[in-house]
């Protein structure tokens, strides 16, 4: 399952600071929006239409620079260790019967 959000920032609004903690995409939809990646050195300026991917385990900062500016954030689907046992502990069931049956 992958997260989807749509956020709306204003101009005078104070940057908003985000851990990313998966793998994001940053699509923006309308204005300009500004953003600071920890640990890179340069800064970001994306207008709409533009798409930036977000690497897990950083901080960024995101400000608008227009009016109503519209961003969407999406994460890539990861599966969490639970779920990842019981797919693989399913995976197997299903494969012992499988087998049996034959």
């Amino acid at each position: 399952m992958r997260e989807i959000r749509t956020l709306e920032q204003e101009p005078h609004d104070a940057p908003a600071c985000w851990l990313i903690d998966r793998p994001h995409t940053l699509t923006v939809c309308r204005g300009t929006v500004w953003l600071t990646i920890e640990g890179e050195s340069d800064d970001w300026w994306l207008r709409a239409g533009e798409t930036l991917e977000l690497a897990p385990r950083r901080k960024v900062w995101i400000s608008a620079s227009e009016s109503n500016s519209r961003f969407v954030l999406a994460s890539a689907p990861v599966f969490s260790p639970t779920r990842r046992f019981a797919f693989y502990w399913l995976l197997i069931r299903f494969g012992q019967r499988r087998s049996r049956a034959l």
